[in-house]
């Protein structure tokens, strides 16, 4: 499995598993949580992508920092003037995609995937 499919298989748990979260707190009243966890996975998702995109295609490390972090000051930016509920859902949304994307890498090295 290259890093591509890892990618997309993150992607692919992620996306329906948030929007499932997002749907319970919007309907149990917290719309303001619910908007930020969105805005942060979708925020974490840009960041792998673009993070995947600039490792196999050579892009310089210093433009691959900017833009990462430009992305994720965007996001940052978007959740605060929403509210602190939803920066701090923003922040979970980023973390999130992180970790499965390194414990879908985990699993997969225990597995022999990697190669």
């Amino acid at each position: 499995m290259n890093v591509y499919d890892f990618l997309k298989h993150t992607i692919l748990i992620v996306i329906p598993a948030s929007i499932l979260v997002c749907l319970v707190l919007y309907c149990i009243g917290y719309p303001q949580i619910a908007l930020g966890l969105f805005i942060g996975v979708a925020g974490g998702a840009g960041k792998a992508i673009y993070m995947t995109y600039s490792a196999i295609s050579d892009v310089s490390p210093i433009i691959s920092m900017f833009f990462r972090y430009f992305i994720l000051g965007i996001v940052m930016v978007l959740a605060i003037q929403i509210s602190i509920h939803s920066f701090f859902a923003a922040i979970v949304g980023i973390f999130f995609v992180q970790i499965v994307f390194v414990m879908e890498q985990v699993r997969a090295s225990s597995l022999g995937g990697i190669g």
